[in-house]
């Protein structure tokens, strides 16, 4: 998986990150790129999701 560009959490042997907070801090830390912003964040639910959520 590191080959493809994901980054391992060393603590933990099956956890791998890609675009999240822990890639970037990984890079940085490995000095294998610039700190730069993370691509993964908060995406609203679609509104048939919260549609079916309100009506509980």
């Amino acid at each position: 998986m590191q080959e493809q560009g994901f980054t391992n959490y060393s603590y933990e042997c099956w956890h791998f990150d890609y675009g999240n907070q822990m890639y970037a801090m990984m890079l940085k830390f490995l000095g294998r790129d610039r700190e730069q912003a993370t691509w993964y964040g908060y995406v609203p639910a679609p509104a048939a999701v919260t549609e079916i959520r309100d009506s509980d």
